[in-house]
């Protein structure tokens, strides 16, 4: 099929400040870690 333009790939970069991510919501809770990988995969799917 000519004519037609192929997209780039979407690209995604997230970035998590760690002070204020634990004093904002971990601190004073049971939770100390955060798998960051799973939490970027959850929000950022591949469709």
């Amino acid at each position: 099929m000519q004519g037609l333009h192929q997209l780039a790939p979407l690209r995604t970069r997230v970035y998590i400040d760690g002070y204020n991510f634990y004093y904002g919501c971990l601190r004073g809770t049971p939770y100390k870690w955060l798998d960051y990988r799973c939490l970027k995969s959850i929000y950022c799917r591949r469709y």
